[in-house]
């Protein structure tokens, strides 16, 4: 009795044992299944959507998305891709139309049309002064609060011989918070008020070559002696003749002083991005088609605030004009500048309600930092 009960117990033990590993077995399985669907499938998935050209279906690389309020919630990829997100979404980039789309539900493509935007030709050469006229707009929001909404017509007088350029404000309306301009310098607070001015140009050396995707090709590149990688990004539009350079100022800064920055103000740099549309990168100024550049900073470690920042330029005309003719016209403007006009059709519409989000604030006139 004793070797049959020892022989049944032995066989009852088995059993079990076989039933866990049958379950392990399983569960081990099911987890492989959903791992390789996860791993594999949304290769495909991730995107939400994506941009092209909708006259030649060209991918629109680094193409700026913005959520309903203004707000950058990021580019698409080489691929002309876009992450997921939800909400609405407008797609935005330089001589395209935008176009907005539901994000929640839409799977698709987004074809944006080119918008017609012609440079005039201008040689440098032979002239003494180059005009580039300019439509302007500036966008600042304080933890997603718009606290200053800027646009405008300006133009900016390059003088060929010693590259100096001199801007005057033909035409500006501002919408400011009232309490904005004493706020200025203090914490929190807008960090910077100033509108993107042409004369600060800053040149970035191109590097090799990162990587390359059809019209898209990713640079290291090189400022002050700091090498970056993957910095510079330039798409050329050979339909259209036209080309961006969408530069990662971030990445061209050196972590060592970020970290000093950081710790000595208190705030840290999201995204600082500016892009550069040229008609011909041989032209510099005389073929500029337009500028935007994109700042996130986030202020104080416990209770953080973010500053957001969008400046835009777009090009509405250039002339080469003589010294006689250039010093007449840069002469100061008497009275004020008018806040009654309309804005040229280069520049993109805003990705937001601006007559809603500017009932706010109080009309004042043109001040920059």
């Amino acid at each position: 009795m004793p070797v049959i009960h020892c022989f049944m117990y032995f066989r009852s033990y088995l059993c079990r044992q076989n039933r866990k590993i049958m379950k392990h077995s399983v569960l081990y399985s099911f987890v492989i299944v959903i791992v390789i669907v996860f791993v594999l499938y949304p290769q495909k998935g991730r995107a939400q959507f994506q941009v092209v050209d909708a006259e030649d279906g060209k991918p629109l690389a680094c193409a700026y998305l913005f959520d309903a309020h203004g707000g950058m919630l990021g580019m698409t990829d080489m691929e002309g891709n876009a992450k997921r997100y939800k909400g609405k979404v407008t797609v935005s980039t330089m001589s395209y139309e935008s176009q907005t789309v539901d994000a929640d539900s839409f799977t698709g493509v987004v074809r944006l049309k080119p918008s017609a935007y012609s440079v005039n030709e201008v040689s440098v050469e032979g002239n003494d002064y180059i005009k580039i006229s300019v439509a302007f707009r500036d966008v600042f929001r304080n933890d997603s609060d718009l606290v200053l909404f800027r646009e405008g017509i300006a133009d900016y007088y390059l003088n060929t011989r010693s590259n100096k350029m001199q801007r005057r404000i033909r035409a500006c309306r501002q919408f400011e918070h009232p309490d904005l301009r004493k706020l200025i310098g203090s914490y929190p607070a807008l960090y910077d008020a100033r509108t993107l001015d042409l004369r600060h140009i800053v040149y970035v050396e191109r590097g090799d070559v990162v990587s390359q995707s059809g019209d898209t090709t990713v640079f290291n590149a090189n400022y002050h002696g700091q090498k970056s990688n993957d910095a510079l990004i330039q798409i050329n539009d050979s339909a259209r003749h036209l080309y961006r350079s969408v530069i990662d100022e971030m990445k061209l800064n050196p972590i060592a002083y970020n970290q000093a920055f950081d710790k000595l103000f208190k705030m840290s740099y999201r995204q600082n991005i500016i892009d550069w549309s040229m008609a011909d990168p041989s032209r510099a100024f005389s073929s500029l088609i337009g500028c935007r550049a994109y700042r996130e900073i986030v202020h104080g470690k416990k209770h953080p605030v973010t500053e957001r920042t969008m400046l835009e330029v777009a090009t509405i005309g250039i002339t080469a004009l003589t010294k006689e003719e250039a010093k007449e016209e840069m002469k100061e403007k008497k009275g004020d500048i008018p806040h009654d006009f309309d804005m040229p059709h280069q520049m993109p519409a805003a990705p937001f309600d601006v007559a809603a989000e500017t009932a706010s604030l109080i009309e004042r006139d043109f001040w920059t930092m």
